[in-house]
């Protein structure tokens, strides 16, 4: 019987033993099945997963001039000098006049990435990111050729660059518009005295406000379509503008008195979302800022001629008086805002700030 038992013993600790080893192989086996690191999908996409001239992408490109302007003019050329140079792999389609929102809407866009790509002005940009109030501040530049000698330098660009990453997007370029002035109905500006009492339409942004504010002027924001009827109806006496648009809207029509006294220039910097840029391949991003450099070098000259242009006939056909700041009066006004300054340098960084002053020739 003992025997008996023991022979039993024997075959299940036999038994036991050949399954614990079963399982010991199988385990094994499937521990080596499974891959050390599970590949995540950026790092599984590759090139097959780019545009192609086959498989284009289309980005949606919004700004809110209309399609007669010299900004949508830009826009185009940015977009033939795209889709030239990525033979179609890249199309950019253009919605002008606000077809996707006003500036706060489209940046807020670009920075979700609902919207693929936008201009949008320094002065709105820097309500998000507070570095753009540097080429924003009042009286700061004096010329086109100072504006392009620090929009063109590649350090800027890579330092500005890295700032706007940081936030969550992508920064192509600073393209030039124009240079602003104040245009009114009531009388000829050529001092901070003679604004005094008016009541002017600022663009958006705070840094505009509190240099309007500081100068004596009453300041209001209203809707860029709503300011020809409110000239003409004495809401307010005028706004500050370029000499382009102002033609082109038709506001010399009715407000007769324009001065160029530069107080900022239409700067307007060009983003693509992180959702956008993700898609491209790094040729591809190349090209995109590639493309935006060429307009920029264009726009500096072709602002300054047109601008030229604009005062000529605001002048000899519509019968406005232009005056040009000579040098002293221009000091007059950066003089008196010094204390924007005062509250935009901190915000800006002293470092960003001492380095854009420094390139600018």
């Amino acid at each position: 019987m003992r025997k008996f038992r023991r022979r039993i013993m024997k075959k299940i600790i036999s038994i036991t033993l050949t399954a614990i080893l079963v399982c010991s192989l199988f385990a094994g086996c499937a521990e080596k099945a499974q891959p050390d690191v599970v590949p995540s999908t950026a790092e599984t996409a590759g090139a097959d997963s780019y545009p192609t001239p086959e498989n284009p992408i289309t980005l949606k490109f919004g700004h809110i001039s209309p399609d007669t302007s010299d900004m949508h003019a830009n826009a185009v050329l940015f977009k033939e000098t795209v889709e030239e140079k990525t033979g179609g792999a890249v199309i950019v389609e253009i919605y002008p006049n606000g077809q996707l929102g006003g500036e706060e809407t489209m940046l807020d866009s670009i920075f979700s990435g609902t919207m693929d790509m936008g201009i949008i002005s320094a002065n709105v940009a820097a309500t998000t990111i507070p570095e753009f109030n540097c080429i924003v501040l009042p009286f700061y530049f004096d010329s086109f050729e100072q504006v392009g000698s620090v929009i063109a330098n590649e350090e800027y660009y890579q330092k500005t660059a890295e700032i706007v990453e940081k936030k969550g997007v992508h920064f192509l370029g600073t393209p030039l518009m124009a240079a602003r002035g104040i245009l009114n109905t009531k009388h000829s500006v050529r001092t901070p005295e003679d604004l005094k009492g008016l009541k002017i339409r600022v663009n958006t942004g705070s840094i505009l406000a509190d240099t309007f504010d500081t100068m004596g002027v009453t300041t209001t924001q209203l809707a860029f379509g709503e300011v020809y009827t409110a000239l003409q109806q004495n809401v307010i006496d005028g706004l500050d503008n370029g000499i382009f648009a102002s033609n082109m809207m038709k506001f010399t029509e009715v407000a007769k008195y324009f001065t160029n006294t530069m107080h900022y220039f239409q700067l307007s910097p060009l983003f693509i979302s992180d959702q956008a840029y993700q898609k491209l391949s790094p040729e591809q991003r190349d090209i995109l800022r590639e493309s935006c450099k060429e307009v920029e070098a264009i726009l500096v000259d072709e602002a300054n001629k047109s601008d030229a242009g604009a005062y000529e006939v605001a002048e000899t056909e519509l019968g406005v008086e232009v005056i040009h700041l000579t040098d002293a009066e221009f000091q007059a006004f950066r003089d008196l805002v010094q204390p924007v300054y005062d509250k935009y340098v901190p915000l800006i960084g002293e470092e960003y700030y001492d380095f854009v002053t420094s390139i600018k020739k």
